[in-house]
């Protein structure tokens, strides 16, 4: 070994010393017992703590919270090239892991040992869709070429394309022919309680609740998904409800024609808690719950001990959220939440449909072959806490409280991993200081390919809200063993044309379509700061500055918005959206909880999708020139 690699090893050594063990240092010199691991305890600022970044001829070190090292020599030093355009090809390849179900497969391919393509029954396929060779529940053992078939859609017409029993099929997708239910009991004075109290984040009140099935009685003959015309006014008795104040509104709750609802509950009585869930949807008169079970139950929830039961009462298509997390599903290998509608009530009476969406948990990160143990956060700014503008934006904060109220810990053992990241490897040059030098750091630690197409769709369908908040980010290994860092979607309703807006708060009663194309990028290109002076993200402006990987994202725009009949992807969304247009109307119908006075609401709501498709698409297009 050389003495300059040696050198470098020593250096590297004494990096762990004061970056890695930061905390433990931090304790020695300040005396903050608990300032690491205890959001609670007196913040210090990092200024005389700050990790100082290494100059382009040293060593860089990246850390694991087990102290691994991977050790990247400059190569300039010692004597081998670096071709920094080959550098970031590399890091714009998306990424390709073996799947371990359906659910990692884009393309609506199935998953079958270990790889994307093909199936040999439709649990290998993704949700919606059934195997050409065998749609039975039973497992196969079938391993011959000719017995391997392609996920597809279902057709009733075709014996081998049906759905499997207790689902429909409906423009091509299997849906099932009930929704899930769960009946909660819950003192009246707790239930008034966790309403009138709906602003206090970590208020929870106990519960007792029964899970089930519930199924919509459809009188002779009737055909919900074809009677677009017919005056069906579900929740007509809520004509002038706006004008009744809250007390009577919530009394109104749950209304609904039992004679058109049947129910199955199991005799088994879980304990639980109740809370609301969500932010600024507290404010809207249908509230989002958060049911937290003592006991995880396989068949609810995936498993998981929490159950997210979203209004969505800003959307009266009720599937923006859907549409966008089935784009991601279909054109990405991101992990993403699973999703279903259910029916929820609350001492006997309807509350209505809700959206239940799987949460991030250990569990699904592991189903989708990462390690759960590896640093995870959540951007997900207490407002509380008094924080500024952009807390969550990838900029470097103040102090350590700041990094505490910004980003929630879901996994590791600190949240330092994260403030390196956003310090180091992000850092806070201005665009025109951020050269090949700096792109050269951050590329190695960083899914940047697949990161493009994250951006790539937030950008089609107008979400604006990742750039400050509702996302996941964690440091996992690649496929060739190096950590890097990967950003996962959340909460995706405020899209396809619905913002917010001055006038409607958080109401969605226009169709907006025409956000610039970079929203996200600092105007300017000036330095990143706390509090941000725009509506910018630290890490989509690094994304988004190179040459080549801005010509990537803006190719992968083009490929996105091509017309239905040439895109793929957009046509089995769009399929999706047809089909969830039939399934859903009949419940919406039913649900006189939410703001649709008839089906009309609800129509007209789906075709305005398509209408943001069509204006937000010319848009793109006409502004990147994309070819014809």
């Amino acid at each position: 070994m050389s003495p300059l690699i040696s050198f470098f090893e020593v250096l590297a050594l004494m990096n762990i010393l004061t970056t890695h063990i930061y905390c433990v240092l931090s304790l020695a010199v300040v005396g903050l017992c608990s300032a690491c691991d205890n959001p609670e305890s007196d913040s210090t600022t990092l200024q005389d703590m700050r990790i100082e970044l290494v100059e382009p001829d040293a060593i860089s070190i990246s850390l694991d919270d087990d102290q691994n090292i991977n050790e990247s020599v400059d190569l300039e030093d010692s004597g081998i090239a670096i071709d920094p355009e080959e550098t970031l090809n590399q890091a714009l390849e998306p990424s390709n892991r073996a799947c371990l179900g359906p659910w990692m497969c884009s393309d609506a391919q199935g998953c079958h040992d270990g790889n994307c393509g093909v199936c040999t029954n439709s649990k290998e396929c993704p949700q919606g869709f059934v195997c050409s060779v065998n749609s039975s529940d039973s497992e196969s053992t079938l391993d011959t070429d000719e017995d391997l078939g392609q996920c597809q859609a279902c057709d009733d017409d075709i014996e081998a394309l049906s759905c499997e029993e207790g689902f429909s099929c409906m423009e091509g997708r299997c849906l099932e022919d009930r929704l899930q239910l769960f009946s909660v009991e819950v003192s009246e004075a707790n239930w008034d309680l966790v309403r009138a109290e709906r602003y206090e984040s970590g208020l929870e009140v106990p519960c007792r609740v029964r899970v089930g099935f519930a199924s919509r009685t459809l009188s002779e003959g009737e055909q919900p998904e074809e009677s677009e015309e017919e005056d069906q006014t579900g929740g007509s008795d809520q004509t002038d409800e706006d004008n009744q104040t809250e007390e009577n509104q919530d009394n109104d709750m749950g209304k609904s024609d039992e004679g058109l609802l049947e129910e199955s509950l199991s005799e088994e009585i879980l304990s639980c808690k109740l809370r609301v869930h969500g932010g600024s949807s507290r404010d809207l008169r249908k509230l989002s719950w958060r049911l937290i079970l003592d006991e995880r139950q396989e068949l609810v929830s995936w498993g998981d001990k929490h159950v997210i039961l979203r209004a969505e009462y800003n959307d009266l298509s009720v599937m923006r959220n859907v549409l966008s997390l089935q784009l991601f599903h279909d054109w990405t290998k991101i992990p993403v939440p699973r999703w279903r509608y259910v029916w929820f009530k609350v001492n006997g009476q309807n509350m209505g449909m809700f959206l239940n969406v799987e949460r991030y948990t250990n569990r699904m990160i592991r189903n989708w072959g990462r390690d759960d143990t590896s640093p995870r956060y959540e951007a997900d700014p207490n407002l509380l806490d008094n924080l500024l503008p952009g807390a969550s934006a990838f900029v470097s904060l103040p102090d350590q409280q700041s990094y505490w109220s910004a980003y929630e810990i879901k996994a590791g053992s600190s949240y330092q991993p994260l403030i390196d990241f956003i310090e180091n490897m992000i850092g806070d040059e201005a665009r025109t200081e951020w050269n090949d030098s700096s792109m050269l750091r951050l590329a190695p630690q960083f899914q940047w390919g697949d990161y493009l197409r994250y951006l790539t769709i937030m950008t089609l369908v107008q979400n604006l809200d990742h750039i400050r908040k509702n996302f996941n980010i964690s440091r996992q290994l690649d496929t060739q063993g190096q950590l890097r860092w990967e950003v996962y979607p959340w909460d995706l309703d405020l899209s396809w044309g619905c913002l917010y807006t001055e006038e409607y708060l958080s109401l969605c009663e226009e169709l907006t379509y025409d956000s610039p194309i970079e929203t996200g990028r600092i105007l300017g290109g000036g330095p990143p700061t706390y509090p941000t002076d725009g509506l910018y993200n630290t890490l989509i402006e690094r994304s988004l500055t190179p040459p080549l990987a801005i010509s990537n994202y803006e190719n992968l725009l083009c490929e996105l918005t091509q017309d239905v009949e040439q895109n793929p992807t957009m046509s089995r969304i769009f399929t999706w959206q047809k089909a969830l247009r039939s399934y859903l109307r009949p419940w919406v119908e039913l649900d006189e909880t939410s703001r649709h006075e008839s089906s009309e609401d609800f129509d007209l709501a789906v075709d305005e999708l398509n209408e943001f498709w069509n204006l937000r698409r010319n848009l793109i297009r006409s502004e990147l020139d994309c070819p014809l």
